[in-house]
């Protein structure tokens, strides 16, 4: 129960860490394009301020949709049973706020601008427990069309979206690259969250020695296992989709009986995560509305 209650205030941390650093990035700094698009709020979520759109573009009109942020997940590996069930075990952190997802919006708004500059770029903000829960079965594409909640419908027409990109989530076995391999377990990640092995021995061969050393007992890596997909809003044709599994490992350094995920403080872990959406969502988004654009 000791080691429940202090990973839990552990996580609390990080999500006041990420909250913190998210308000300082989205602070303006000089009156240009603002990084972060303007938001409109889905029917029964909460609003979050916004910085004053630009004026608009001769060019499309994308909305984002990040339904990824709603909880993250801390995955501790267990050695596998030899059963198909998950032997990991999971925690999952509610996240109350919009930090991730609004994350999400302006990284893609980012990657949409500099493919197409004319484009005028907007949010759709939702803490909707529901659209988090049922992301797959509302978002349903069958012939290439995607089926979309009314709601939905009428925040892109307010916005006079013409084309819509949705991030959501997607599940896979923990395939994370280290130096020219790469490390797999069993069990399933889902979402972002970070993965955790605090047996795995980091070796690493020191050219002075010729020798192969052990650096550090166990690792952390930040993971966005996610999908982003392109929709013309007018027809609810699908333009393109990307499934993005992404993660990559950090070890401790630390001794044997030292713990991964304390061994870095919230804002590290935070910007970890932060680094890995930029760096996996940016080619994503990039591709498809080049793509489109064509």
């Amino acid at each position: 129960m000791r080691k429940t209650f202090k990973f839990f205030v552990a996580g609390a941390a990080l999500l006041s860490a990420a909250n913190a650093l998210c308000a300082e990035q989205a602070s303006p700094a000089a009156p240009t394009t603002p990084a972060t698009p303007a938001v409109t709020t889905v029917p029964a979520v909460t609003n979050v301020p916004a910085t004053p759109a630009a004026p608009v573009a001769a060019g499309p009109v994308y909305s984002v949709l990040s339904l990824i942020g709603d909880q993250m997940d801390v995955v501790f590996h267990q050695t596998e049973t030899g059963s198909n069930l998950d032997p990991n075990v999971h925690n999952y952190l509610k996240v109350n706020s919009p930090t991730y997802d609004n994350m999400v919006a302006r990284i893609s708004a980012d990657a949409i601008r500099h493919i197409t500059p004319a484009a005028d770029v907007k949010a759709l903000n939702t803490r909707s427990q529901v659209l988090f829960d049922k992301q797959d079965s509302l978002f349903n594409v069958r012939s290439d069309i995607m089926s979309m909640p009314d709601a939905i419908k009428d925040a892109l027409k307010e916005q006079g979206a013409t084309r819509m990109i949705l991030v959501g989530k997607t599940r896979g076995k923990p395939e994370i690259p280290y130096s020219s391999s790469t490390y797999r377990s069993a069990g399933k990640l889902e979402g972002i969250g970070y993965f955790i092995d605090k047996e795995w021995g980091n070796i690493y061969y020191n050219e002075k020695t010729k020798t192969y050393e052990n650096s550090g007992q166990g690792f952390i890596a930040p993971y966005a296992y996610v999908y982003v997909t392109l929709v013309d809003v007018a027809s609810g044709r699908v333009l393109g989709s990307k499934r993005v599994q992404s993660a990559y490992m950090v070890g401790s350094g630390v001794g044997a009986k030292d713990d991964p995920w304390t061994a870095l403080d919230p804002v590290e872990k935070f910007k970890m995560l932060q680094s890995l959406l930029e760096k996996s969502l940016t080619p994503a988004v990039s591709d498809l509305v080049l793509a489109a654009s064509k």
